[in-house]
């Protein structure tokens, strides 16, 4: 898909944490809404995320991956959305 790699290339930070890519940070394409649950593959389902947030939400709907997060961020809340490392996104996804 063309416009995945112009996307991947041109998109400045993960839509779902906000995160900047960076060397460590990886863009990723990501269906906003998972196949398994009906998302079609086309470039309307499609957004840019972080390696980490894609691999994590998984098949998760977003507002479902979305709550997971927020939950877990309200009982911790020495870190935010914004600032989560790999660690702390495998153990909200770990409490689902």
């Amino acid at each position: 898909m063309q416009l995945g790699y112009y996307q991947r290339k041109t998109a400045k930070k993960c839509c779902y944490c906000e995160r900047p890519f960076t060397r460590e940070i990886i863009a990723s394409i990501d269906h906003f809404i998972p196949r398994s649950k009906g998302g079609e593959d086309c470039l309307e389902n499609i957004v840019i995320s972080c390696k980490d947030c894609n691999h994590w939400k998984a098949d998760l709907m977003p507002n479902d991956f979305k709550n997971v997060v927020d939950n877990y961020l309200q009982k911790n809340k020495t870190i935010s959305f914004k600032t989560y490392n790999r660690i702390d996104l495998q153990n909200i996804v770990k409490n689902l």
